[in-house]
């Protein structure tokens, strides 16, 4: 999925006591958008989980982009509360499965440049036959998958996992919360985050080896040269590890979705709500957010600079942390409407520590309302988000993307355009219930990068509030 985020394993939020170790303007750094409170640089790493030379080096670029939201009528901020939720677990998990992710970071340490010492130590106990044995499973995939991990290791994240994460895998209470927190964030290491810093970081893992070297690991791994014909080391170690990756990562999502879906919702604790406040902005710090929720364009700066985007931030003020964020994209779709702006909404991100503690379809539909509000203050003329297309466009989060594809992908309805004229009321109060599918181009990145060919749209104005803001429509860069 492109550019890798640097967050960290835990995915621990900051929480009001790390805050109350800071000084005052420290604290109110989530809240700057509500209160204005000054922005320091240690302060907005530690809230959103970057480093300070991230921070300090991208800074420049991100500057003076606050007059993209002059166009907008917004508030400042949107109220919403998300539902509680409490897991317990089903089946007991297969902690064996821990044992061989320990394996394979231990495989992954061999080759380490701090310990390597040879390609023949290294590759001990790590066979080709491996990779073409049908029955393969985590187990026996296990070195496979430690060489994957070290290819990928200059990603924070994967390298954190490598060190200490599945050690402490091999510990953790199946009956607390974050069991469930920590498997779903092990989903999404082998669903998302692997797989977009092998993307990264592969190239750059091959070229610290020699051709010798590199035709040794290949040839440990299985190689393609029979099929193939000559090839030098490191293109045959190239090839052998995009192998690897297509047969080792579906094995370990796979486990890891299986060991994931063995929690379920409590039903005998009570639910209740926790109240948060939606913020759009796009102040610098904001920017940093992205990475704070996993999100692969964590580095784009490209995007921020876009007129037409704008980052919605969700804090708990009781909290006094992060929540999670969604992108926004206010630009006129001529197939759902010619001269008059859409909202597109996607990315919908909570934090792993929020998702982990509050029901799915609550958060997605906290988001949606928000949206619907900027839209219905702005005289938009819908309210949308794009199809996934197997990219993870709506969410990092595979439970938040299922809720969206099963309530509003699967229940949509073949839309071709619509003719300018109003809107009956029937037909806005059923898009949240059938969404209209559109086929429309919309740019998912920067103009011209990840084009998607449809949009679902689930608001409308009604008859009454189109009439009422006409000629009061927003122009767009």
């Amino acid at each position: 999925m492109g550019k890798r985020s640097r967050r960290p394993v835990s995915g621990r939020m900051v929480s009001a006591s790390d805050l109350a170790q800071m000084g005052r303007c420290e604290r109110l750094v989530v809240f700057e958008h509500l209160h204005g409170s000054p922005m320091e640089v240690d302060a907005i790493a530690l809230i959103y989980r970057t480093s300070v030379g991230n921070v300090t080096s991208q800074w420049p670029q991100l500057i003076g982009r606050e007059q993209d939201l002059d166009r907008l009528r917004l508030r400042p901020h949107y109220p919403l509360a998300w539902t509680r939720a409490h897991w317990q677990i089903r089946r007991p998990l297969d902690r064996s499965g821990f044992f061989s992710l320990l394996k394979a970071a231990e495989c992954a340490g061999r080759f380490a440049p701090s310990r390597f010492h040879d390609m023949f130590t290294a590759c001990q106990r790590l066979s080709p036959k491996q990779l073409n044995e049908p029955s393969a499973d985590i187990g026996s995939m296990a070195l496979h998958m430690g060489v994957l991990l070290v290819a990928a290791a200059e990603d924070d994240v994967v390298a954190q996992w490598t060190r200490q994460g599945f050690d402490s895998l091999t510990r953790i209470d199946e009956e607390s919360l974050l069991a469930y927190q920590r498997l779903g964030e092990l989903l999404a290491l082998f669903d998302v985050v692997l797989p977009d810093a092998l993307d990264a970081h592969v190239e750059r893992f091959v070229q610290r080896f020699s051709d010798d070297q590199a035709s040794h690991l290949a040839s440990r791994l299985g190689d393609i040269t029979s099929e193939a014909g000559p090839m030098e080391g490191r293109d045959r170690l190239t090839g052998a590890l995009a192998r690897v990756r297509d047969k080792a990562l579906p094995i370990y999502l796979a486990w890891a979705r299986r060991e994931w879906r063995k929690f379920g919702k409590s039903s005998s604790a009570g639910r209740g709500t926790t109240a948060l406040k939606a913020i759009v902005s796009k102040h610098p710090a904001a920017f940093f957010a992205k990475t704070a929720v996993s999100l692969c364009t964590s580095a784009n700066v490209v995007m921020w600079r876009e007129a037409r985007q704008s980052h919605l931030l969700v804090v708990d003020p009781a909290g006094q942390r992060l929540a999670g964020m969604a992108l926004l994209y206010v630009e006129v779709v001529p197939a759902i409407d010619p001269t008059r702006p859409s909202l597109v909404i996607r990315a919908l991100n909570p934090t792993d520590e929020m998702l982990s503690g509050h029901a799915g379809d609550s958060i997605v539909e906290g988001f949606l309302d928000v949206a619907i509000r900027i839209a219905q203050d702005n005289g938009l003329a819908c309210v949308a988000f794009p199809s996934p297309s197997g990219m993870h466009l709506m969410s990092n989060r595979e439970a938040i993307e299922d809720i969206l594809k099963n309530r509003y992908i699967k229940r949509s309805a073949h839309h071709v355009a619509w003719s300018g004229g109003p809107t009956r009321k029937a037909e806005t109060r059923s898009l949240r219930e059938t969404p209209q599918r559109v086929e429309a181009p919309f740019d998912a990145y920067e103009r011209g990068q990840t084009p998607v060919g449809t949009l679902y749209v689930i608001w409308r104005p009604e008859p009454s509030v189109e009439t009422a803001n006409e000629g009061e429509c927003i122009a767009v860069a």
